[in-house]
């Protein structure tokens, strides 16, 4: 699942257009619905839990940061694809995390009055090494609910108690416990009263820029481009065919049937052996093509 989120700065040094992937650790399924519980007299309950990622996709994001650690840049390659497409490169603005102190100067506008206020105060962060300034992939836990974060008192309170939470999202949740998929994000601000309209697209392009590097993370031989087209091609139309034949009246099913009309090839389920997601190339490579192409559709 791919699109934008906010940042929480803290412990990470996360900054605007890195990726955040929901990656389960011992404590939490690497997502969690922040704003799901009980309001009791000694406070906020969360009540439930969200599904963990396929094994299939936490297997290649730990292949990705195996990659990493040996100093290579896989993401990086194929961000530099869709950073040539108009309006999705790197904005020409400044990364500035605010101090909590200092607020959004007019409502509704940007942070360029911000930017000469007398009052300003920002948090001083060490200039990252390199050149290019390539995003940073942070695995982590991803809070997500109901609505947008954008100030500092109740991004700390809504943390409750998790205080590793690395990012704010709003339709996570949602999805998760339907269909057992990765969690990305680009960071498009930082859950303040700043917020960096500017950075979003090129935020949305990062993390699909890594759903491309995961869908790509198999080690099936290469297939002509025709091939793997249609392959993508065919099941994409089957599940066209299915939701129609259980819906007829309708073009928007629940998730709930939408999901258990998908086919095997689109949707990763533990039945899955070797004609998996990862195992498929014609089927990874041609979805991520897909990505590649859908872009726009991300922001």
């Amino acid at each position: 699942m791919v699109g934008i989120g906010a940042g929480i700065p803290g412990k990470r040094d996360i900054r605007l257009g890195d990726v955040v992937v929901g990656v389960p650790r011992e404590n939490h399924p690497g997502v969690v619905e922040y704003d799901l519980g009980k309001y009791e007299r000694d406070g906020f309950l969360l009540k439930g839990s969200l599904n963990k990622p396929h094994p299939i996709l936490v297997s290649a994001d730990g292949a990705l940061l195996e990659e990493e650690i040996m100093g290579r840049r896989p993401l990086c390659r194929v961000l530099r694809e869709l950073m040539r497409r108009p309006g999705y490169g790197q904005p020409d603005l400044e990364d500035v995390l605010y101090d909590s102190a200092f607020h959004h100067v007019n409502k509704g506008e940007n942070c360029r009055a911000c930017e000469v206020a007398d009052e300003r105060k920002v948090v001083a962060r060490p200039v990252r090494p390199g050149k290019r300034k390539y995003p940073v992939v942070h695995r982590g836990l991803i809070l997500s609910g109901g609505g947008v974060v954008s100030n500092l008192q109740d991004r700390d309170r809504l943390r409750r108690g998790f205080d590793e939470a690395i990012c704010f999202d709003t339709s996570a949740a949602g999805v998760v416990d339907e269909i057992p998929c990765l969690v990305i994000r680009g960071t498009c601000d930082y859950a303040d009263t700043h917020k960096q309209d500017g950075w979003h697209r090129y935020a949305a392009a990062v993390a699909a820029a890594y759903c491309k590097a995961i869908l790509c993370k198999n080690d099936g031989p290469d297939e002509p481009g025709a091939a793997m087209e249609q392959n993508a091609s065919d099941a994409i139309g089957e599940c066209d065919f299915a939701i129609s034949r259980h819906h007829p009246q309708s073009g928007t099913p629940p998730w709930s049937d939408a999901a258990a009309v998908i086919p095997r090839r689109l949707l990763p389920t533990s039945e899955f052996t070797s004609s998996s997601l990862c195992q498929d190339p014609a089927i990874s490579r041609g979805l991520a093509d897909w990505y590649n192409d859908s872009v726009e559709c991300i922001e």
